[in-house]
């Protein structure tokens, strides 16, 4: 996923780039995704995929810290899963499997690569454990 085709693609949507201590908001009332100004190109990336993800779903606040803190995972990991093919993140463990090297491989930030690593599916853990196997039988 593109997340800044996918902005283009939403139309009716602000995006801002503001000092903020957060990396990134969705205003739903404004229809406005504000981003920290100060964030790597990496982490624009994730942010702004993660708060497209929050407009689509026209997620509002929650009333406590439990159903936010389940929001923003559930978020976290849908936004993961579309910055992060299944192939790619083969791809990329097949280099290795320290989660800054799959983070720099990937084009994402850390918290992106351990949100798509803990909603992998027990049939993508299965692919992925195949796919591995079969790559190291194939070494010398």
């Amino acid at each position: 996923m593109n997340p800044w085709g996918a902005l283009r693609d939403q139309g009716e949507l602000t995006l801002v780039f503001a000092a903020m201590a957060d990396a990134g908001r969705y205003y739903h009332h404004h229809r406005a995704i504000v981003l920290a100004d100060d964030l790597t190109q990496a982490q624009r990336r994730c942010t702004l995929a993660h708060e497209l993800v929050h407009a689509e779903r026209g997620d509002i606040s929650c009333c406590s810290d439990w159903h936010a803190n389940k929001q923003e995972r559930r978020v976290d990991q849908l936004a993961a899963r579309r910055l992060i093919g299944l192939d790619q993140l083969i791809d990329a463990l097949l280099w290795g499997d320290d989660e800054r090297e799959l983070a720099e491989v990937l084009w994402v930030d850390v918290e992106t690569v351990r949100a798509r690593l803990s909603g992998l599916t027990e049939v993508e853990k299965q692919i992925i454990e195949e796919r591995l196997w079969a790559a190291e039988r194939l070494l010398p």
